[in-house]
């Protein structure tokens, strides 16, 4: 009886946050997430550029993600996209790394070149990936009742 009384709660919130008025299904909320998202990402200064730019006519996002690994592109035409990807995410701000402080800091620079950035960060994210793993195979071959990561 709780549990059904919890659950009708959590409809109610659901129904209350998501601003949905028809019976609430899981296609409906996903929708209204979604709904939500998007009007949360417009309202934001930088990330309604992006969401400007899908809205237009001739912009394709899933073909903008693709081409730059199927197309014919020559070497001086990808340094300029990375240029302006630097330029476009880094605000044209020049510097050094400020993990490393030896390198000019590029979006390239920063997502795969960093050393500092390698032993901090990534190992970090790559520890708790190895953490949830162990916890999952744990639990699978029932070595451990435990549900904390």
């Amino acid at each position: 009886m709780d549990s059904k009384r919890h659950l009708s709660q959590i409809e109610a919130f659901l129904l209350t946050k998501y601003k949905i008025e028809d019976k609430l299904t899981l296609d409906n909320l996903k929708e209204a997430q979604k709904v939500r998202l998007y009007s949360d990402i417009k309202g934001k200064t930088y990330h309604s550029k992006l969401s400007r730019g899908q809205e237009h006519e001739i912009a394709n996002v899933k073909a903008s993600s693709t081409w730059p690994q199927k197309g014919n592109n020559q070497a001086r035409s990808e340094g300029n996209y990375c240029f302006l990807q630097d330029r476009n995410v880094l605000f044209g701000q020049e510097g050094q790394c400020p993990h490393c402080r030896k390198h000019r800091k590029t979006v390239d620079h920063l997502a795969t070149k960093c050393d500092r950035m390698l032993e901090h960060d990534y190992m970090r994210r790559h520890n708790e990936v190895v953490r949830c793993l162990h916890l999952l195979m744990a639990k699978k071959y029932e070595f451990t009742r435990s549900t904390k990561v």
